[in-house]
């Protein structure tokens, strides 16, 4: 017999044991997975939880979701699950094999080599909304990953020494990233502007970037439309199943950005690599983001005219 225990508490029992064992590693992204079983579902009895309503949550978010997201959460679902029945929260393996039954199968991993060109970024961020253009022009400047540029407050930043300080990182390598001119210069604006909103001189506890609000952390989930549209926009599109798709992902600024300070700040390759993008192997810097654009070639025929 199934004890009567709710969806949210399972659900939350799983992120609990999941900061335990990883701390807060990748912690932002099953922070907004649960959160979207917990709206998609709702706050259900497990007993009357049926395999209609994993199939209409299926359904409904593959329309606002991709097919990855939509299968990383039913799997957190049936690992939260299993995670219940460890601790004897729940005695039933019934629901789990409900969700196996509607496991979705691994899409085939296509290798993206696209890596956008200095105009066409330039038209893309003409049609993105403004709370949006600035995260991203964030992400160029940096060159950090999605989720450490989501978590970066102003106390993470030394504007004295002009310095940025992520403790918290994908590699678990915490990283000083020294500020250059147009970098400073970002930062600067985005605490002026922060002071103002919120009417203080010390912003340290709030976000470096704020939804379209102002005030609360920019939403991932929301991001992903304003994105979209702003590459079809732009005329950044490929065809897919018969329809025009947007060529670039945001992660894709990340090897734009590698692009931006090789070619227009003139940093060497192992300073990117430390400093900015946070590799800790060089064989990974070389052959996943160091992939040869149409600006490359403009600049390395340029170098070699001038020769």
């Amino acid at each position: 017999m199934i004890k009567i225990v709710k969806l949210n508490q399972v659900l939350d029992h799983y992120l609990n044991v999941y900061c335990e064992e990883e701390g807060l590693k990748s912690m932002d992204a099953n922070m907004g997975n649960v959160k979207a079983l917990k709206k998609g579902l709702g706050n259900k009895n497990i007993r009357y939880l049926e395999e209609a309503d994993i199939r209409k949550y299926k359904r409904k978010r593959l329309k606002a979701a991709s097919n990855n997201t939509v299968r990383r959460e039913l799997s957190i679902l049936r690992t939260a699950l299993h995670e219940a029945i460890e601790e004897e929260i729940i005695i039933s393996r019934v629901i789990i094999k409900k969700i196996e039954n509607l496991k979705m199968k691994k899409p085939k991993k296509e290798k993206r080599i696209f890596v956008p060109l200095f105009s066409e970024v330039k038209e893309i961020f003409k049609e993105l909304p403004e709370y949006l253009k600035t995260f991203c022009q964030g992400c160029v400047y940096t060159g950090y990953r999605r989720g450490e540029l989501e978590r970066l407050t102003f106390s993470d930043i030394d504007f004295v020494y002009k310095e940025i300080r992520l403790n918290e990182t994908k590699t678990d390598s915490p990283r000083n990233t020294p500020m250059y001119s147009e970098l400073f210069e970002h930062m600067k604006k985005q605490r002026d502007e922060a002071r103002k909103i919120f009417g203080k001189l010390n912003v340290n506890k709030y976000p470096v970037y704020r939804h379209v609000d102002k005030r609360t952390p920019i939403d991932r989930a929301k991001t992903y439309a304003p994105w979209r549209k702003a590459n079809i926009e732009a005329g950044c599109v490929v065809l897919k199943d018969g329809k025009e798709k947007s060529k670039y992902h945001i992660h894709d600024l990340r090897k734009h950005a590698i692009k931006f300070l090789k070619h227009k700040k003139k940093f060497p390759k192992d300073a990117i690599r430390l400093f900015y993008t946070g590799h800790l192997d060089i064989l990974v810097f070389e052959l996943v983001y160091n992939i040869a654009s149409g600006d490359d070639l403009h600049y390395y025929r340029e170098q070699i005219l001038a020769a």
